[in-house]
């Protein structure tokens, strides 16, 4: 499934609503998704705070976990207010999957992003991939 177009920083169609950080452990995760959480309700898509973060939570951690390093977050809302568009940038080069069955601990993230996300999705990138997730309020 192709990501969609990234949002902008202004005059685009996220009107400015769009809002960046990292995070490389999970104690910054934690702290990032408490800022988006706030930046979410700033821009008037409070309805959907819940379900982003956990979405944000579960993609941060499924990067810091593989890729074992820094990922970018990237997170913005639509002009019409009817979706959030998360994205999540690391290192590693593997594009995620749902896992079938459970063995083990874990293994649940992606299907959390599933179940709250309308669309979701990974893309290659130069430097490793983006998993992205669209969110509705």
């Amino acid at each position: 499934m192709p990501r969609p177009a990234a949002a902008d920083n202004g005059s685009g169609p996220t009107g400015g609503r769009r809002f960046e950080t990292s995070a490389a452990d999970h104690a910054e995760a934690a702290i990032a998704r408490n800022v988006i959480a706030v930046r979410v309700v700033q821009w008037g898509c409070g309805s959907a705070v819940d379900n982003v973060a956990l979405v944000v939570s579960e993609l941060v951690a499924n990067a810091i976990m593989h890729a074992g390093r820094a990922a970018l977050i990237v997170v913005s809302c639509s002009d019409d207010d009817r979706h959030i568009l998360i994205e999540v940038h690391d290192r590693a080069a593997a594009l995620p999957r749902i896992r079938e069955g459970r063995d083990g601990p874990g293994g649940l993230g992606l299907r959390i992003v599933d179940e709250l996300s309308e669309q979701w999705g990974a893309s290659a990138t130069g430097t490793g991939k983006s998993v992205w997730a669209i969110v509705p309020t």
